[in-house]
């Protein structure tokens, strides 16, 4: 009835709300959900509650029963297989990269699968630091930090040599693809304790290609990369010995062109604690969820007075996981998408098994298994599994119809028309505000760990911390790429965006630099005071640049001058030699990424019409 109806809709708006407090608030809402539509579907009376109440204890009977004992967490276990799928992303980066070298080119196809495996490569280290207790200190966290670092310079490196320099001698591209492939084959084929003694014997292959002339490798970026080829067997590398000392990465002095930066998946809508302006994301989508959850339950009576839940429920769903129009456009039309071939695949199912009980009941399972499989890869995945489940549930009970889910598809597409234009005209949160707001937390992550790196390197502040501020900003970069995805891709990207791509591709930039000054600068320095003075400076310009482009992406604010940090730069480079011998190499890539950033800054900066002051004008 009515009131059923509204007090629905007021349990929908509450799941959404209380997402402000978390996991745990999220969980809330959804079993609240969930409870109250089995409820409503079902007529349940008060007659029905105790045995309504010993099916829910059942059900987590059942459910702690898996958890616990059939499928019980193993977190030692758990972190090995981790550790192994680490290496398999690691393995598949370098095998691109070998086959890349073989080739002596990069199709756009081959560039954007290498962009691919180095976005996964990144989302499994996350979940290997998500294992292990403390990620910021400990021996295999470090390891792991290492390995992603020297890998993403790797295939930075061959883009670049194999854009550049084409005419790189084929027989060395070959043996150093020679390397790489036997490293591709140990890291996927080895358990750890055959891999010490199989990447050795590599690092002794490539003392070979290590011998060749460095004039016959091309020139220098070309020599480079047998240099990263070598940082790469170092970091993979389980003995101590091999790992005392940080590696030190020379940058390419150009980050390779890729228009079609792939994305990550999170678990939830990202806010601020306290957002600078207007209502929170939360307080949007309840008020945005009460009014499309009403529209989608009279268009859903409309079409069918008995499965109206199917478009309140497609209303409903289509603003998890998501913070502005635009990510809701999109997950509404995977919705559909994945509805029109779960029809067609249920249709073609049911015929099949013609309602036969265990074939059936298998299936069922089957689908329930792919669907929650594939719930963080695709929505479209997810609900071709769940419709076509339906359709075998329904063939179980004798309800089957072509015409059932059909009617199913109406309703989806309501509920999902509806919550997508109720996202753009009421209170809406628009994508480009999201990723405004999402890229300045990138920039104050990146100037954060700028400052905290190179105070570290002075001895003004412990170093132990800076790998997880490398991670954490790692994660807010994920959030970035997840929130500009409806602007480079899928149905709200059509216009193709390519200034938002090369945002997005300076930013990256920034972040990989910036991490990796977190693992040089983890060691302060014996002697930094002649270094001191000009370090110091430049730090300070650079922190002000990327101060400067924070609040011209987030609030349009042109105000702000930015002055290129070279010259301050040059000058602390002209103190190095102050620095004690050992470490000089060591602070000459501390600067070197310190450039890399201040060059990137500047330029987007620039490009979005901040104005640069020379450092003479600046400085007088």
């Amino acid at each position: 009835g009515f009131v059923g109806d509204a007090v629905f809709v007021v349990i929908m708006m509450a799941a959404v709300y209380v997402r402000r407090f978390g996991p745990r608030g999220t969980a809330l809402g959804m079993v609240a959900f969930i409870s109250y539509f089995f409820a409503l579907f079902l007529h349940a009376t008060l007659g029905q509650l105790p045995a309504l109440a010993v099916a829910v204890i059942i059900g987590v009977a059942c459910s702690l029963l898996m958890r616990t004992i059939v499928v019980r967490d193993q977190p030692e276990r758990e972190l090995v297989r981790l550790l192994r799928a680490f290496h398999a992303r690691l393995s598949a980066v370098v095998g691109a990269a070998a086959e890349g070298l073989v080739d002596g080119s990069l199709t756009p196809r081959s560039r954007r699968r290498l962009q691919q495996l180095l976005t996964r490569l990144n989302d499994t280290a996350l979940m290997v630091e998500d294992r292990i207790d403390d990620a910021a200190t400990s021996k295999p966290a470090l390891q792991v930090f290492d390995a992603e670092l020297a890998t993403e310079r790797l295939a930075g490196l061959t883009v670049l040599v194999l854009d550049l320099h084409p005419a790189a001698p084929a027989a060395d591209r070959h043996r150093l693809a020679d390397v790489l492939g036997q490293l591709r084959v140990t890291l996927r084929t080895e358990r750890a304790t055959g891999l010490d003694d199989r990447v050795r014997g590599l690092a002794d292959q490539l003392a070979d290609v290590a011998a060749l002339d460095e004039a016959a490798l091309g020139d220098a970026v070309v020599n480079r990369l047998r240099m990263a080829v070598v940082a790469v067997i170092r970091a993979t590398l389980p003995s101590p010995t091999l790992q005392a000392a940080p590696v030190a990465v020379d940058e390419p002095d150009e980050f390779p062109d890729d228009e079609a930066w792939s994305s990550g998946e999170r678990d939830g809508p990202a806010e601020d604690d306290e957002p600078p302006e207007g209502l929170r994301v939360t307080t949007r989508q309840s008020v945005q969820v009460g009014v499309a959850g009403t529209l989608a339950i009279v268009a859903g009576e409309l079409i069918s007075p008995t499965r109206w839940y199917w478009a309140a429920i497609a209303a409903f769903v289509i603003y998890a996981g998501t913070v502005s129009s635009g990510e809701t456009l999109s997950k509404g039309w995977q919705r559909v998408v994945g509805t029109v071939g779960g029809v067609v695949a249920g249709v073609l199912v049911a015929v099949l098994v013609d309602g036969d009980g265990p074939i059936s009941l298998v299936l069922i399972g089957v689908c329930l298994f792919f669907a929650f499989y594939l719930m963080q890869v695709s929505p479209a995945l997810m609900i071709f599994w769940i419709t076509t489940m339906l359709a075998l549930l329904y063939g179980l009970l004798g309800q089957f119809s072509v015409g059932l889910l059909l009617t199913r598809l109406e309703e989806t597409a309501a509920g999902a028309a509806i919550g997508t234009t109720v996202a753009y005209l009421v209170l809406p949160t628009t994508t480009r505000s999201t990723v405004g707001r999402n890229a300045r937390t990138v920039l104050n992550g990146v100037g954060e760990l700028l400052c905290h790196a190179v105070d570290s390197l002075l001895g003004d502040a412990d170093g132990a911390r800076l790998v997880g501020e490398a991670r954490e900003l790692g994660n807010d970069m994920r959030m970035l790429r997840t929130s500009a995805k409806p602007l480079t891709d899928g149905l709200a990207g059509i216009a193709g965006r390519s200034g938002v791509r090369h945002g997005m591709r300076v930013l990256l930039a920034c972040d990989h630099y910036a991490r990796g000054l977190a693992r040089l600068c983890a060691i302060p320095l014996s002697d930094p005071a002649a270094l001191r003075p000009g370090l110091c400076g430049a730090t300070v310009q650079v922190r002000h640049n990327i101060d400067a482009l924070a609040e011209a992406v987030h609030d349009g604010d042109r105000n702000a001058e930015v002055t290129s940090a070279q010259q301050l730069l040059d000058r602390a480079e002209d103190a190095v030699v102050g620095c004690v011998a050992a470490e000089r190499e060591r602070v000459l890539a501390v600067l070197r990424h310190l450039r890399r950033i201040d060059q990137a800054i500047v330029g987007l900066a620039v490009d979005l019409g901040v104005p640069a002051v020379a450092h003479s004008a600046a400085a007088s």
